[in-house]
């Protein structure tokens, strides 16, 4: 190898969870942050002979009730984060259950990473709304990330996991007199080396 890009995308921070609602109540929590996106480009005398990384898992989606998810963990690629760092989205907020309207906000995106040439902050999970006089139960979308988008925004339901690398949870969504309900999970982090053989 005479020399690689090294593309680090953080992971995605869960979706909110919703509170039980009574027949006259709803509920929509908010989606999970995207994970930041850093990029680098590095000679074989900076990479050596091998690099350790670390490449979490996604935040947690809120459990069922009305509480946030978690945020997604920092990646790194070298020792300890020593050459790249990308930060993790941020869990989206739970829901309480409303009996007129009301909203909450997503997660934001990671931001804040280390090395690297370029540094893409993670898109922010959107806002749940829940409105019982408008009829509108909407949870809100998790945000979408380089290698994948973010679970999907619902009317009713569990929060939607998000599928790919780095997209945030969708928030979880109630109708009236519904059980309470989790966030949907953040996706995981992942780190591709494009390596290249001659100059």
């Amino acid at each position: 190898m005479v020399s690689c890009i090294v593309e680090v995308q953080g992971a995605g921070g869960g979706g909110g969870g919703t509170a039980s609602t009574s027949v006259s109540q709803f509920a929509a929590a908010g989606g999970g942050g995207a994970g930041e996106y850093v990029v680098g480009y590095f000679t074989a005398s900076q990479i050596g002979a091998s690099q350790s990384c670390s490449i979490p898992n996604g935040g947690a989606g809120g459990s069922a009730g009305n509480n946030n998810g978690s945020t997604g963990s920092t990646t790194s690629f070298g020792s300890g984060g020593t050459l790249m760092t990308a930060i993790g989205g941020s869990g989206g907020s739970g829901s309480p259950a409303v009996t007129t309207g009301g909203s909450v906000n997503g997660g934001n995106g990671g931001t804040g990473g280390t090395g690297g040439n370029y540094a893409y902050p993670g898109e922010s999970g959107l806002v749940g709304n829940a409105s019982v006089t408008g009829n509108i139960i909407e949870s809100g979308a998790g945000g979408s990330a380089k290698f994948g988008p973010g679970g999907k925004g619902m009317s009713g339901g569990a929060g939607a996991s998000a599928p790919g690398h780095g997209g945030g949870g969708g928030g979880a969504s109630a109708g009236g007199s519904n059980a309470a309900l989790a966030g949907g999970p953040g996706a995981s982090a992942v780190i591709v080396i494009t390596e290249f053989l001659i100059n």
